[in-house]
């Protein structure tokens, strides 16, 4: 996600399309993780049993993967979207 965020920026402006950066997009990849991990961490301190903190980072690491998919295909027809306008 970091890396999305430093590089996709030069990426589009190589392609003419520079201004149509969906900084949303990369801004909700690179807080996910820490948003996901903060509220495992509080529902973590209110289950003692080791199966269920595991449960827990387990459903975390799964949204967190299945959104971040879900925002770079996002990402993606974005910049389908952004090309097109540009050809005309």
């Amino acid at each position: 996600a970091l890396g999305n965020l430093v590089g996709l920026q030069p990426f589009y402006e190589a392609m003419g399309i520079g201004a149509s950066v969906p900084w949303i997009l990369l801004w909700a990849g690179v807080l996910l993780p820490v948003v996901a991990f903060g509220f495992s961490m509080v529902l973590w301190s209110r289950w003692l049993g080791f199966a269920e903190r595991l449960a827990i980072m387990v459903v975390a690491w799964a949204v967190v993967a299945g959104m971040s998919l879900s925002l770079a295909a996002i990402e993606q027809a974005w910049r389908s979207a952004a090309l097109q306008a540009v050809a005309g």
